[in-house]
């Protein structure tokens, strides 16, 4: 085996899923393999030391939860103000677009005069 499909293999050697021998074979000649098979070894060990525990959450974090649908229901205002302006918006935006036009293109002339 490689060292890529070694290093593909050592979470599992580490936890002991049934080691193949040429894992254990590549292990046994290649030290920068054994050395990550070593980090593995220490962080599984790490991890297992962990304790787990329930902590309060803070005050006040109920009320800012239970309050995001609310600002969904501003989201769909939004939405439903501008569907039903549309024409105003695209009209608004048409004689923005001309008067910029319009501005660029006497722009234009009066720098070639």
């Amino acid at each position: 085996m490689k060292c890529p499909e070694v290093r593909e293999e050592l979470p599992a050697y580490v936890r002991g899923e049934q080691p193949t021998l040429a894992v254990r074979r590549h292990l046994s000649t290649c030290e920068g393999c054994r050395e990550e098979s070593a980090r593995y070894e220490s962080l599984a060990g790490a991890l297992g030391s962990l304790q787990s525990m329930t902590v309060e959450p803070p005050s006040g974090l109920k009320h800012a939860l239970v309050a995001i649908p609310s600002n969904q229901g501003r989201l769909g205002a939004v939405r439903t103000h501008v569907t039903r302006h549309r024409r105003r918006y695209v009209g608004g935006a048409a004689v923005a677009v001309a008067g910029t036009a319009g501005a660029l293109l006497l722009r234009r002339r009066l720098v070639a005069a």
